[in-house]
């Protein structure tokens, strides 16, 4: 899971504001099932995506910046 972290942290960014800047605004047009899963996606991918923007922060931006080694 370490390969990837990057690429899972934008897609869920990206994912997250398309919810919430273009599905939410549509709300009213979908069945009740599809609402409530448009309101809670948000968090549950926030919640998913915290553990791999840690991981691409340690692993690419302090290394980077600040120089530091593995150890």
């Amino acid at each position: 899971m370490k390969k990837y972290p990057r690429s899972i942290t934008t897609a869920c960014i990206l994912l997250v504001w398309f919810i919430k800047l273009f599905l939410r605004r549509y709300t009213l047009s979908f069945p009740y099932p599809i609402k409530f899963m448009l309101g809670i996606a948000p968090n549950f991918l926030d919640g998913f995506l915290l553990p791999f923007a840690a991981i691409w922060i340690r692993e690419y931006f302090l290394q980077q910046l600040l120089c530091l080694n593995k150890s």
